[in-house]
């Protein structure tokens, strides 16, 4: 049980949401044809990516079962835990400065 969360864990990381995939064979569904493309919306608790292909069909791959191959990731979004104090100039050209850490706002002009 613990391995197989392990291996959906791993999936997760390997094909976040927004990864794009080329299928080479869908067990079972002939109307998805090699070389089409699609994008992960997510990857479920039992490992399937849930996709949504390019013609319009929303169709779970199963790694081990289907043939596919990720062709881009998205890009990570980065984030900033603390910004750096900024001024900011009002329209009448009074500068404010914006402490972030403490919350509080105070004008100077």
């Amino acid at each position: 049980m613990l391995n197989e969360r392990n291996k959906v864990e791993r999936l997760k990381e390997m094909y976040p949401k927004g990864t794009h995939i080329r299928l080479t064979a869908m067990s079972g569904e002939l109307d998805m044809p090699s070389g089409l493309t699609g994008t992960v919306d997510f990857v479920d608790d039992i490992g399937q990516l849930q996709m949504t292909w390019d013609n319009g069909r929303t169709l779970a791959l199963v790694p081990g079962e289907d043939s596919f191959s990720a062709i881009s990731q998205p890009k990570p979004v980065q984030t900033r835990t603390e910004k750096p104090d900024a001024p900011l100039i009002g329209s009448n050209g009074n500068i404010f400065f914006t402490h972030i850490k403490s919350g509080r706002h105070a004008g100077a002009g």
